[in-house]
């Protein structure tokens, strides 16, 4: 565990990482759970880094925005609407975090 409390936006920024990676994992994207795990850990130490590339994730085909979760050939209806919500929270605060 870190001695040092991390900041606000960083600590919210994790949360919601590992939020989505447990969502992942339930839909079968275990390439893309992989991805947000290595920089969940990555954004304590190098919040720049990790947010510049958690941003490039949200552009062009096949990228985080185009991911739909499913079990069985069905989507999942309540996991999509909250890894909706939560790529969308994480699109902020990282967008918010490189203005700074």
């Amino acid at each position: 565990m870190r001695d040092v409390e991390l900041a606000p936006d960083i600590a919210r920024m994790k949360t919601v990482l590992e939020k989505i990676v447990n969502l992942l994992r339930s839909g079968d994207c275990e390439d893309w759970a992989d991805t947000m795990e290595k920089l969940s850990s990555e954004i304590e130490e190098n919040p720049e880094y990790a947010t510049s590339q958690i941003l490039a994730l949200y552009g062009g085909m096949g990228s985080f925005n185009d991911i739909v979760l499913c079990s069985n050939d069905r989507p999942l209806i309540k996991e999509n609407d909250e890894l909706d919500e939560l790529r969308g929270e994480l699109f902020d605060l990282c967008y918010s975090y490189r203005l700074i």
